[in-house]
Parts: C-alpha cells; structure tokens; sequence
C-alpha cells in the first residue's frame, strides 16, 4: 500500500543520512570558504559570556567556521551560488544543539535577556534560505528532541518531539502501533515533525489525509523568553481563536516547537491506481477539478506537464495525470468516482495510458524517483488495466 511504502521504498541512494541533517550533494564535496559571508551583513555577535552560559545550559556547543557552516548548510540554490564562490552563506553564528525541552527554554531564555537572536533549526531540508542565520546569533539546533512520547490508541493521538526525522517517526508509527500519519512530503526523510509543523507542511497523499495543519492537535511551544505553553489538545468547540494554528506555519518566528500530538490513521490494507493521459496541460486541471467536484479523495492525485511525463514516465506525448488510493476496506477506495468510465464522461479526451499497480504505488510520484520510474516504465504491461484490491502480500 502506499502509506506502507513510505517506509520500504529505497529512496536513500546515499542522498542522506539516517535520522540526522544532511546537506545536499554539491555541499558535501565544496570545502567550506574563507571569503566573507555571502548572505550575512554586520550580523549579531554573541559574547563570549553569553556562549559560557549556553555551555553550561545546552548540550553542546560549536563556534568554529568549519562547525557553523556545516550545521546550517541547507538545501536552497542561493546558498550553493556562494559556497561554489567561496563565500559560506551565514559563518557568522553559535550552533547550539539542545537535548530536551528544558534546555529550549534555557537558552531562550539566556539569549532573550542578552539581546541575541536566535534561528530555530532541525532537518534544513529548505529550498528557501529560511532557516539560516541572516541576522547572525546562535542557532539553536533541536534534533535532539527526537522521541515519541506517548500513543493513544483509543483516539489515535501520538505525542511526538518535533526533533524527529520523518522516515523513522513513520517507521515506528507503523511498526508499533499499526498507525500512519498519512504525511509524506518530498523531504519526507530529511525533514523533521517540527519542521512540517513550523512550515504548514504538506505531503504526496494530502489530498486524502489533509495537510499537517488537519493533523495537529496540540503543540508544545518555547517563547522567545524561555516560558513553556501548551495550545490546543481540546476538542472541536464553538469558541475561538484556535491559538495552535498560530505555531502551525510560524517558522519559528512566535517561539520554538518541541513537541507535538498529531491525529494517526490506521494502516490501509488495499490500494489501487490509474493513470490518463492528456492532450493539453488544462484538460488535465480540468479533469482534477472534476474529481475533486464529485466529491473524491484519492491519496494521489498529481498532474504532470509533458517535461515531468517524459523524464520521470517515458511519455513526452502527453501530460499525465497519476490517481491511487487506499483505505482499510476495498469499499473505503471510491473508484467509481474517477474510474475510466466516469472519467471519459467527464472528460473525452481521457486515454488509458499503460501502467502497473506495483508501479504506480511505487513512490514514483515522489520529487526524485528515477530508478523507480525506470522499473515502471519497464513493468508497464500494454493495454492498462485496473489493479483489483487486495490485501497486503505477507
């Protein structure tokens, strides 16, 4: 099933390292620069008594260059263009890695009464420069708070510390407790639960299970100042505001997120796909406002131009647009509202195109799936047709 694939698929391919950052590719073969700062201008020093006091508070501690520019390389172009020239984006900073929550609200606190900004950091997964220290300060490094705390089973609730890396959260989910977030963005295993929360994050199947802000509960949260709160964790009311969807998207700019309870799902036991072909970028758009109209919820529904189609499918003759689902039941999956025969009523120009329900649920559709779309290109069998439901092989 798909959910199940997010933790079976073999998308490492040396990409990253399990359960830590990881900087891109073109990162780890650049040598850190000794030119000025390409994104800093007269960034904040941090005194050397403030840097004794996060020692003493904090579990660790960097200020070389060497350090500082290794633990805030992210993803984004703009910081390669000045890294390849030389000049480290932000090597103006205090790295400081916290182990729990105390810790948080100790150097908050510490850099709060000393004037020093402070930029919330984990997976830096970011294709934006968002989580770099532009302004210099301490970067405070919360990976460390990396553990699920706790799982209701009876309401389906888990309690999660927003260090944790997206694969081995999911992985424990489904291993332990049968249970899947249904959340899968394309920096699935290089992004953290805090991160998806601070960046109103969304995943490849969020058009069943919603974006991240459709699972939070309640969020556990650090001000600037170092005071702890606790927003949300009641039930739905005819009250407001819901003050927790204020964290949900603030990227760290109200305070920092250290733990969260997120709504699980149960593990889907049936699954199937189909995909189309279209003539025109705006038949396919079409089409998808169609299904959506209907009242249909596949956990993938993606659309790709004639570029994506040639280069991930091997079809650069049409724009191809990806539907599959799954559920707990073969009733759960509404295939009679996007089935092909409904389809071509709603759209004439539909054409089966070939496909493989191994293939399509195959996390093909994820951001960086060559190998995958070479292995479904070369199992695609001629004409398509619809994978029948059925449980799991064991």
């Amino acid at each position: 099933m798909i959910s199940r694939q997010t933790i079976t698929h073999p998308f490492n391919r040396g990409d990253y390292t399990i359960g830590a950052p990881s900087s891109a590719r073109w990162a780890r073969n650049t040598p850190i620069g000794e030119g000025e700062a390409a994104l800093q201008v007269n960034p904040v020093e941090v005194p050397e008594s403030v840097v004794e006091a996060l020692r003493e508070a904090a579990h660790a501690v960097h200020t070389s260059r060497h350090e500082v520019v290794a633990r805030t390389r992210d993803w984004w172009a703009g910081s390669m263009i000045g890294e390849t020239e030389g000049r480290p984006a932000t090597p103006n900073a205090v790295i400081v890695e916290a182990a729990d929550a105390d810790q948080v609200a100790a150097v908050l606190r510490i850099c709060h009464e000393a004037g020093v900004p402070v930029t919330p950091s984990a997976g830096r997964s970011n294709v934006t420069g968002a989580a770099l220290p532009v302004f210099g300060g301490v970067v405070l490094d919360v990976c460390g708070l990396n553990q699920i705390i706790d799982f209701d089973a009876e309401s389906n609730i888990v309690d999660v510390q927003a260090g944790m890396f997206g694969d081995l959260f999911e992985k424990h989910l489904q291993e332990e407790y049968g249970v899947t977030t249904g959340h899968w963005p394309s920096a699935f295993a290089v992004s953290t639960v805090g991160g998806w929360i601070a960046c109103r994050g969304a995943g490849q199947l969020s058009t069943r299970y919603g974006k991240i802000e459709d699972m939070v509960v309640g969020v556990d949260v650090v001000h600037a100042d170092g005071t702890r709160a606790t927003y949300g964790d009641y039930a739905r009311a005819a009250v407001g505001p819901d003050l927790r969807q204020l964290f949900v998207g603030s990227e760290g700019t109200l305070g920092v997120i250290v733990s969260a309870r997120l709504r699980v799902h149960p593990l889907p036991r049936y699954a199937g796909a189909v995909a189309f072909g279209f003539t025109t970028f705006a038949e396919g758009l079409d089409a998808c406002r169609k299904i959506m109209q209907r009242g249909a919820t596949p956990a993938v529904l993606r659309l790709y131009d004639t570029l994506e189609s040639g280069t991930h499918f091997g079809h650069p003759e049409t724009n191809l647009l990806l539907i599959a689902d799954e559920g707990t039941r073969p009733s759960s999956t509404p295939r009679s509202r996007w089935r092909p025969r409904s389809a071509r009523r709603t759209a004439p120009s539909w054409t089966a195109r070939r496909s493989s329900s191994a293939g399509w649920t195959s996390g093909c559709w994820s951001a960086s799936p060559p190998t995958a779309s070479r292995r479904v290109r070369a199992s695609s069998p001629t004409p398509w047709r619809w994978p029948r439901p059925g449980p799991p092989s064991r």
